[in-house]
């Protein structure tokens, strides 16, 4: 078993940190193609079962549909979370009209 380590070639250490830096220059040209192509589908629907199927953070201005339950969410970017901004009518048990007296 060997038990000590043994220190690369500088030449050998540098050709490894360039390997890295383009690496990660790669990686971050990908991740800006994925937010791009984001941003172009905000207006999509996503439909799930339920709304605890839907991402943790969405996006503004997508539409999630919680088809289990027949409720339709929007995702806020201030308050970090999703709107019911539709129902199934059937749901409704009471609708409060306000103070009728007056």
């Amino acid at each position: 078993m060997l038990s000590e380590t043994i220190a690369l070639p500088t030449h050998i250490k540098d050709q490894e940190n360039r390997f890295i830096v383009s690496l990660k220059g790669h990686l971050l040209k990908h991740v800006k193609e994925i937010n791009r192509i984001e941003k172009e589908l905000k207006g999509e629907v996503v439909r799930k079962e339920t709304v605890y199927e839907f991402p943790n953070i969405g996006l503004e201005g997508r539409v999630y549909i919680d088809t289990t339950h027949n409720k339709i969410y929007r995702w806020d970017d201030i308050d970090k979370k999703y709107y019911c901004v539709g129902s199934d009518y059937n749901d409704i048990k009471v609708i409060d009209g306000g103070d009728a007296s007056g």
